[in-house]
């Protein structure tokens, strides 16, 4: 019992005075850019291929792995996503943007490929893709799973029904998608609303989200209420962006101080450390004295080594990784050497328990 109070107590000592404010910094982010520009069969778009090629560029120096595709027909959409599906479920934070045509179709959301004729309703299903399956890509993430969306822009595409009937199931913006788990959807308009492209070369609400990935310690809730702002701001109040879905997590973009001029992800910052084995073998016998590793405290850190620092991470609430940076790697040694010290006092005031966990505390060492 000694060992689970005590634990708690001085990891939460530990932590408040060796670690600065932290946040949810993915072990591994990635992300799939779209812009679609060059539509054949509608005016072609101006800046969706600004507006992926500036933001792929951005979440790069942010530390993403980025995969920027643009001008996709149907079947390069369709192969773009597979791809980007094998990659997610080892992702801590998956991210998915598309810039061009979408619609709303019978309470569905659909992004329009370049070549698609959309002459038919019924037509729909079969040339778009469905913004369901971005997101149930993303969901597949370790952590947080976020789709963008800025493509609820004007369209040229006029459909009527097979039989002639003027179409009254498609909307001029997107339909209105609840995603589930830890995943979020950003549309650059609310649902049913249409999104400006812009007379510059970005889209308002691209321009603002830019603008804001670059300001260090925003979470992410107050980065898109700033980016609704700007938005707004720019559009004379004619559009408004719209967030759906809920998380457990905190995260930012951009860790709080200082702007660097490329943000490692935190595997890098661990190897940084140059940590020796002694060292990891450290890092696991003190996640065994915690009760989050069980097994072998071999110097080896495997994926069960790197779960339990996650564990460890989640209960003491702060940067949910895995992986370890220099202020998380002296709090952990910190608490295991306070631990320590309060077993030996305890013990020599006489208590029986604490004599009998600090034995058992070398003995593991």
């Amino acid at each position: 019992m000694i060992r689970k109070s005590l634990y708690r107590f001085f990891l939460v000592v530990g932590v408040l005075f060796l670690l600065p404010t932290t946040s949810l910094v993915a072990s591994e982010r990635v992300a799939l850019v779209i812009g679609n520009s060059a539509y054949q069969n509608v005016p072609s778009l101006p800046n969706p291929k600004n507006d992926a090629t500036d933001l792929s560029e951005k979440l790069e120096a942010l530390g993403f792995d980025v995969t920027l595709l643009e001008d996709l027909n149907k079947p390069e959409f369709e192969r773009g996503l597979r791809r980007f599906s094998r990659n997610v479920p080892r992702a801590e934070m998956a991210l998915i943007f598309f810039a061009g045509h979408g619609i709303g179709h019978r309470g569905q959301s659909w992004l329009i490929p370049v070549e698609a004729e959309l002459t038919y309703e019924e037509d729909v299903e079969l040339e778009a893709i469905s913004a369901k399956q971005l997101l149930d890509i993303a969901g597949r993430a370790q952590g947080l799973g976020l789709v963008i969306l800025d493509s609820c822009r004007n369209n040229s595409f006029k459909m009527e029904t097979t039989e002639g009937s003027v179409n009254r199931s498609i909307s001029r913006g997107l339909a209105r998608i609840e995603p589930s788990g830890d995943t979020l959807l950003w549309y650059a308009a609310e649902h049913g609303k249409v999104a400006a492209d812009g007379s510059g070369r970005n889209s308002p609400f691209t321009a603002a989200l830019l603008k804001q990935l670059d300001v260090p310690g925003l979470e992410l809730d107050k980065l898109f209420r700033e980016v609704t702002k700007e938005v707004r701001r720019a559009t004379h109040r004619k559009q408004s962006p719209a967030q759906y879905g809920s998380r457990a997590e905190d995260f930012y973009f951009l860790l709080g101080r200082s702007i660097p001029t490329k943000l490692h992800s935190i595997k890098e910052v661990e190897k940084n450390l140059e940590l020796t084995r002694a060292d990891h073998q450290k890092i696991q016998e003190t996640l065994k004295t915690f009760g989050f590793f069980q097994g072998e405290a071999n110097g080896i850190l495997d994926k069960h080594t790197r779960l339990a620092i996650r564990r460890w991470q989640k209960d003491l609430k702060i940067a949910v990784s895995g992986y370890l940076d220099a202020d998380s790697f002296s709090s952990l040694a910190s608490a295991e050497a306070e631990f320590q010290n309060r077993l030996s006092q305890s013990c020599d005031e006489g208590e029986l328990h604490a004599c009998s966990e600090l034995g058992l505390w070398f003995e593991s060492w």
